[in-house]
């Protein structure tokens, strides 16, 4: 499937660049007199229009799910509600979410069933022998303590906090709605189901008719009408060009340390730095972003924000230095792209980059990834295995690698040896503090990854430098230099007899 992915952060890009070398990032200074004044579809103007209307509405029509005063469910209480809900699933199989519909505080009602994964559009439903489309729910799963229950084909389900929101965001007032959500159609408990489920996201993603990336709900009122004005700068701007030497008027300023507040807020939501959002955002071919019940476009909301932070930087209002992060992490997910070349030049790339994401379960630092590190067909066979820990994971990457592509190039990345993790050879890298990392070839490109010659230059100077750059033409001939690597991944490497 062609992924067309969202473009116009450009400028962001080169500003941010621009920003390492100084302690904050830098304000615009333009004479007076080329200013142009914002005029009546001012961005702004929108945002207080905006909060004027919701405070109008008393709650802008945000309706918060009631408390639920239970306590949290225990692993044997969720495995028999598990043991009773689920049913093996075939392989061309997985599971869709029909959330049913209902008015203000309902509870909520729904139902789940297996779904074939067609190649047309949407699931097939085997209950029905109907075809339905369905959407994909991205979100950060927060704390994972289960307070709250909701029905669920005849169950009492626990569920997180977090995810009872957003299913009450989400319901329609008199229609069903077909969603797949990771909590509800993987049974997180069966470690098997859960490793071949996570295989086919990248494909539950792709068709799905619209991912919804959830924030949550909104902490102030304000942040709503912040996430509309954003997607209304964009707008604008697309049909009436503005210079970005524009001023405000005095009104439009007044609101803009209370955007910022709202805006910084957003921003910070953990949904911007969880590592399985850059897969799901990169599998999207439709995207919104949904706060509380308020819903933009995912192309608009980057454009937007980007467009935003240029113009306020003519009134000093650009992000402080604890904002800049969520912005790195925004552009990285804003350019969900690979590197067309397979191998370690791709992996490498997406991995990399991931430092800015985190993610609950460290080996979902490879498994949620493994649709943007390779291609279909080798992804189709990785093996994703939740019972082996962290370390032996990481290993199996390297392993993975030699034994598909027949080489050691892995081996030749440029790292701090000094932060080898215990339990991880000196072979394998953990994903968890890739901090001083580089292939070889981007030693002779300055400004790449963070600029590598002055990361050489500093693993040197501290006496680290572990490197290996062996230049061997042979798999016989690694097999006899690299003896202790292969010796750890025999179980993987099965050398190819006439290479020599």
């Amino acid at each position: 499937m062609h992924h067309q992915r969202v473009g116009g952060v450009e400028r962001l890009v080169n500003l941010l660049n621009e920003a390492d070398d100084t302690d904050e990032l830098p304000i615009a200074k333009v004479d007076d007199n080329q200013f142009e004044f914002c005029g009546s579809t001012c961005w702004l103007k929108r945002f207080s229009d905006l909060i004027n209307e919701q405070d109008a509405l008393q709650s802008g029509h945000i309706t918060l799910p009631p408390r639920q005063n239970f306590a949290a469910a225990s692993e044997h209480e969720r495995r028999q509600v598990a043991s009773q809900l689920y049913t093996p699933l075939l392989p061309w199989q997985t599971r869709v979410l029909a959330l049913q519909p209902g008015h203000a505080t309902d509870a909520i009602v729904c139902t789940l069933e297996p779904a074939d994964l067609i190649s047309h559009e949407g699931v097939g439903l085997r209950s029905s022998s109907t075809i339905v489309p369905f959407e994909a729910l991205s979100y950060s799963w927060g704390y994972p303590e289960f307070t709250n229950r909701v029905a669920c084909n005849g169950l009492a389900v626990p569920v997180t906090r977090c995810l009872l929101q957003a299913l009450y965001a989400l319901r329609l007032a008199h229609t069903a709605r077909y969603l797949w959500v990771d909590a509800f159609c993987i049974n997180q408990l069966d470690l098997s189901e859960k490793a071949r489920q996570v295989r086919d996201m990248l494909l539950i993603y792709e068709k799905a008719a619209a991912v919804i990336a959830w924030l949550g709900m909104p902490l102030m009122g304000s942040q709503g009408p912040a996430l509309e004005a954003v997607a209304y700068a964009w707008e604008q701007q697309a049909e009436h060009p503005k210079p970005a030497a524009l001023r405000h008027a005095q009104s439009c300023q007044a609101q803009v340390g209370r955007f910022g507040l709202a805006s910084d807020d957003i921003l910070s939501r953990a949904w911007f730095t969880r590592t399985w959002v850059r897969q799901e955002v990169f599998a999207a071919r439709e995207m919104h972003i949904q706060l509380g019940v308020t819903t933009v476009p995912w192309e608009k909301f980057v454009r937007g924000i980007f467009h935003v932070q240029d113009q306020l930087g003519n009134i000093s209002a650009l992000p402080h230095e604890a904002a800049r992060t969520p912005f790195r992490s925004l552009t990285v997910l804003a350019e969900a792209t690979v590197d067309a070349v397979d191998g370690w030049t791709r992996a490498f790339g997406v991995l990399t980059n991931n430092i800015l994401f985190g993610a609950t379960d460290a080996r979902d630092r490879i498994y949620g990834l493994i649709g943007m590190i390779f291609d279909k067909e080798d992804a189709s066979v990785y093996p994703i295995d939740y019972t082996r820990d962290v370390e032996q994971v990481y290993q199996d990457l390297f392993a993975f690698f030699i034994s598909t592509y027949r080489n050691l190039e892995g081996l030749h990345i440029f790292r701090d040896y000094s932060d080898t993790t215990a339990g991880i050879p000196s072979w394998a890298i953990d994903w968890r503090a890739c901090h001083m990392l580089c292939l070889p070839s981007q030693v002779a490109k300055p400004g790449t990854f963070s600029d590598p010659l002055t990361q050489w230059d500093m693993v040197c100077r501290a006496g680290q430098l572990n490197v290996n750059v062996w230049k061997i033409a042979r798999i016989r001939d690694d097999l006899i230099a690299m003896d202790d690597v292969v010796s750890n991944v025999g179980m993987w490497f099965h050398p190819d007899p006439e290479a020599g």
